[in-house]
């Protein structure tokens, strides 16, 4: 494999990473969700998705790279908007999410 980029985001450790159509996204300890345009080999500048003070524990693309579904270590579960970069809804879990898969 060639690299073609170097992605960096946060100085802590990186958990979980989802590449779909693509957008790649990665999450990290410090509860920062990095995304980035895999096609403009670039971090899409605009979008900086944050629940602070908690672990992303699990994410997933979905809406063909239009939104994200991520799961903390506090057992929130959110939905954000790529192109807006906001917060689209939440949920609270009573426990760590493990696991978020999005089927289309």
């Amino acid at each position: 494999f060639e690299q073609f980029a170097s992605l960096e985001f946060s100085e802590f450790r990186v958990n979980c990473v989802e590449v779909i159509g693509g957008i790649l996204a990665a999450g990290s300890d410090d509860g920062e969700i990095g995304v980035w345009d895999l096609n403009a080999r670039d971090e899409i500048d605009n979008v900086t998705l944050r629940e602070p003070d908690e672990a992303v524990i699990a994410l997933s693309i979905g809406g063909n790279g239009k939104w994200i579904v991520s799961g903390f270590s506090n057992g929130l579960v959110k939905g954000w908007n790529i192109g807006t970069a906001g917060e689209a809804w939440k949920i609270e879990a009573d426990e760590v999410v493990k696991g978020i898969a999005i089927l289309n």
